[in-house]
């Protein structure tokens, strides 16, 4: 089996907060080790965010030794390694590193979307590239359970905590079986429910 490059992408429950980890498969014999890895590029894009943010590693025996970023606009900087914790390669989900949505160009929370991330590793001869969507819905989950407590103190319409609860649940449906079409107009819908029940979470792409 050839190496596939894949990240782990965990979001915080209020959206601020995307937390990553490697849990790339098929190092060692007979492929090459993760020691043996020199660069990795990770591409971020968003549905709802306009460009890309890319980070490119430079790996010496599974230690990063720098890290640039290109933000949306397409600067380029060097990233402080202790600030996000970059130190050794791979990480894992004990030591994943947290980038909060500003990262992005996102002034607080992430709205929800899907994120694509192109995974690269190379070890100076070889590339291995690998993309994975990750759906970021913690807007939705804290308006369902706004939307039933509201409902519990007598405070909103019935219909809106069992449309957005229903459209939730379908929501997750149509991403476990890969109808991302479907899914992506779940997300309108569940947008204008949330705006229209006065339960919106986060969702600032601004």
């Amino acid at each position: 089996m050839a190496i596939i490059p894949q990240l782990s992408i965990l979001e915080s429950q209020n959206a601020s907060l995307l937390s990553i980890y490697d849990n790339t498969s098929g190092f060692g014999s007979p492929n090459p080790d993760s020691n043996a890895m020199t660069s990795a590029t990770m591409v971020f894009s968003f549905d709802k965010i306009t460009g890309t943010t890319i980070l490119n590693f430079v790996i010496f025996f599974n230690t990063i030794m720098s890290v640039t970023k290109t933000d949306t606009l397409g600067n380029v900087t060097n990233l402080d390694l202790a600030e996000y914790d970059f130190m050794n390669f791979p990480n894992t989900s004990a030591t994943a590193w947290e980038f909060p949505a500003s990262f992005f160009g996102v002034s607080n929370t992430f709205a929800d979307q899907y994120l694509t991330v192109t995974y690269t590793l190379g070890d100076g001869s070889e590339t291995w590239t690998n993309a994975t969507m990750f759906l970021l819905d913690q807007a939705a989950c804290c308006c369902s359970q706004k939307a039933i407590a509201r409902y519990a103190d007598n405070d909103c319409k019935d219909s809106f905590p069992t449309k957005i609860v229903n459209a939730l649940y379908g929501l997750k449906y149509q991403n476990a079986v890969g109808n991302y079409v479907a899914a992506r107009k779940t997300i309108t819908q569940l947008e204008k429910l949330c705006q229209d029940c006065g339960c919106g979470c986060g969702g600032n792409n601004s």
